[in-house]
């Protein structure tokens, strides 16, 4: 789960996600660029290429199969994430 850091500080979507299935491994990483990249209207630009990579990096690690974006702005970052995470991540 990507989200801003009261998102992931919160813990709420881990739990509404282990509360539907326990046996969930699920990876939460704040990504508080990612709001002001959209905010400034950089969300098409080569730094929010960037940006979205380099935070994404860990969570690109962990190979995970599903990502939730916790977040509103985060929908117009998708071809970055989609990019950074892989093809075959949900």
């Amino acid at each position: 789960m990507v989200a801003t850091e009261g998102t992931v500080a919160s813990g709420a979507y881990d739990d509404a996600i282990h509360q539907q299935n326990p046996a969930l491994t699920v990876s939460s990483l704040a990504a508080p660029k990612f709001v002001s990249l959209v905010e400034s209207n950089e969300y098409r630009s080569a730094l929010a290429k960037q940006v979205v990579a380099t935070t994404l990096a860990p969570l690109a690690a962990k190979h995970p199969d599903t990502v939730v974006m916790g977040c509103t702005h985060y929908p117009l970052l998708r071809p970055f994430i989609q990019a950074a995470l892989g093809d075959d991540v949900t």
